[in-house]
């Protein structure tokens, strides 16, 4: 197996545990897509590999991988990269542009007592119910009934990525999923989704949620913490007035939470950006794994 230099760390954290676990490389251009593939299917987890801009339109070009595929975005990565930049002390700027796959991504990078703290862009994004025919499929891949669904569409929202977003009643109800690899493979495929994520509202007033990531096929079933899918929720939140465009005025973020079946709590912020467009930032706290 050929020698990687890589930085382990968790991104997500919440009071210092749980977080999505990463590994990110710094200085990836000598690397092949096989060997990123492969890097990524050792792991076990998502992978970000940071190369080196080619062109003045960006900083930096970031590739992801987790252990079947290529990804076009991973939020976490994203951030996760930028973190162990920043607190290397290798970044130029602390708004670097970076460029995905998925396009181009802003970035701010501050500092508290405790390091880096990094939010990263996504583009406004675009809602619309799913075919009512389609729910029996979803209900099925996720192993619960009807009676588990909130007064709300399921819907299909998309930032950087496509999620299908699955309002459940409570908090019963979202421990209850039992899901179905297979089944949730075939149903993202008939939504073009990468992903199930039923959601549970927390304390609407706080603007706090929940809920969990079931990939289309990620080499993995769950997913602890999830910034792409926490976004695209910020916009279906948006779009049943849940979240309302006084609320984006006013950068009324949103807290949501995710991994917690997993034994593995983690918490994802989104704040509004303040500009025509009501695009979003994705942010939380990173913390290297000894």
């Amino acid at each position: 197996m050929f020698m990687v230099d890589s930085v382990e760390i968790r991104v997500f954290t919440y009071k210092g545990q749980g977080g999505n676990p990463c590994s990110v490389v710094l200085d990836a251009d000598a690397l092949t897509t096989d060997e990123m593939r492969a890097f990524a299917g050792a792991r076990g987890h998502e992978c970000g590999f940071c190369l080196s801009s080619t062109t003045p339109d960006f900083d930096y070009k970031f590739r992801f991988f987790v252990p079947n595929h290529e990804m076009e975005m991973c939020g976490h990565a994203t951030i996760g990269l930028l973190w162990c930049l920043a607190r290397d002390n290798i970044l130029d700027k602390t708004n670097p542009v970076v460029a995905t796959n998925s396009g181009l991504i802003q970035s701010e990078i501050l500092f508290d007592d405790h390091g880096p703290v990094v939010k990263i862009s996504q583009p406004c994004g675009r809602v619309e119910n799913i075919a009512p025919e389609m729910t029996a499929d979803v209900l099925t891949a996720l192993d619960i009934d009807r009676g588990a669904l909130a007064d709300l569409p399921i819907q299909n929202a998309t930032t950087s990525r496509t999620k299908t977003l699955i309002p459940l009643v409570s908090a019963q109800a979202l421990q209850s999923v039992r899901p179905d690899p297979e089944r949730i493979k075939r149903t993202c495929v008939s939504l073009r989704s990468t992903g199930l994520y039923p959601y549970i509202s927390l304390d609407l007033e706080k603007k706090k949620f929940e809920a969990r990531q079931f990939p289309k096929d990620s080499g993995y079933i769950e997913d602890p913490a999830t910034g792409i899918a926490a976004a695209a929720l910020a916009y279906g939140l948006l779009a049943n007035g849940l979240i309302t465009t006084h609320d984006v005025k006013l950068n009324r973020g949103l807290t949501v939470y995710q991994g917690r079946f997993m034994g593995n709590l983690s918490q994802i912020k989104i704040e509004w950006c303040q500009n025509e467009t009501a695009s979003c930032w994705i942010t939380g706290q990173v913390k290297q794994q000894c």
